[in-house]
């Protein structure tokens, strides 16, 4: 009997071995069906479903790209806020100035344009909104007319509208002829009022010199071809016309 019992006892000791040794194969197996590079079908499909949320998340984040470029492009700057300002030009009799060249900026900088008054002796021109000066700029001076003092430019604050009143100067005209009564072009001229006088200049091709002065009295020219003395205006003219003689 006890060597029948020890038989059983071996042959049970021996199951017990099998069995864990084939639980252990069991496990090892799964670990080699990784590690020996073969995918069943189904292993294949989930390593590609793996690849394809990678490219998948890898299209999102491109898609977050274009998202942001297109955000960006999107930022267009504003254009600037302007306000029209109206300017005025009249003479000293109220009657309104008509085409002088003139602009409206901010003061410190350079008028990208002029603009020519109209009938009403108007201009209008939208300037950037800003809390500095508005003023007004002349293109060449006035002919004519009085260049008004700075202050007299500048738009009040917070005001759109400005009115300069300009004086109206007369003309005086030096006109040289020669002994057949033919315009002198080139002569030598200079104009003189009160105590003042202007710069030595020459006649144009209609042999005239023109000068616009605030004089109310009698201006005088040297006419170098004739003399180096004063040629007076008549009183109340404003045409000097002065002819050179025939040489002998």
């Amino acid at each position: 009997m006890k060597s029948i019992y020890r038989i059983l006892a071996l042959i049970l000791a021996l199951s017990l071995i099998v069995g864990i040794a084939l639980v252990a194969i069991s496990c090892d197996g799964g670990d080699g069906a990784d590690g020996d590079g073969t995918n069943t079908p189904g292993e294949g499909d989930g390593g590609n479903g793996g690849n394809d949320g990678g490219n998948d998340g890898g299209d999102g984040e491109n898609g977050g790209n274009d998202g942001g470029t297109d955000g960006g492009n999107d930022n267009v700057i504003p254009e600037p806020e302007t306000v029209d300002h109206t300017l005025t030009l009249v003479d000293n009799n109220g009657d309104p100035v008509v085409g002088v060249s003139v602009s409206i900026v901010i003061s410190g900088e350079e008028p990208e344009a002029y603009y020519t008054t109209d009938e009403d002796g108007k201009v209008t021109v939208a300037v950037e909104k800003t809390m500095k000066r508005i003023i007004a700029v002349f293109e060449d001076g006035l002919v004519g007319y009085q260049l008004p003092a700075e202050k007299d430019c500048k738009f009040g604050l917070d005001e759109t509208t400005l009115t300069i009143e300009l004086v109206k100067l007369k003309a005086y005209t030096v006109r040289v002829l020669d002994a057949s009564g033919a315009p002198v072009a080139g002569a030598t001229v200079q104009l003189c009022y009160g105590e003042n006088c202007l710069a030595e200049t020459t006649t144009d091709e209609n042999g005239e010199y023109t000068a616009y002065l605030n004089f109310d009295g009698t201006p005088k020219a040297i006419v170098k071809a004739i003399s180096s003395e004063y040629i007076y205006f008549e009183e109340g003219e404003t045409v000097l016309e002065v002819t050179i003689p025939a040489a002998e």
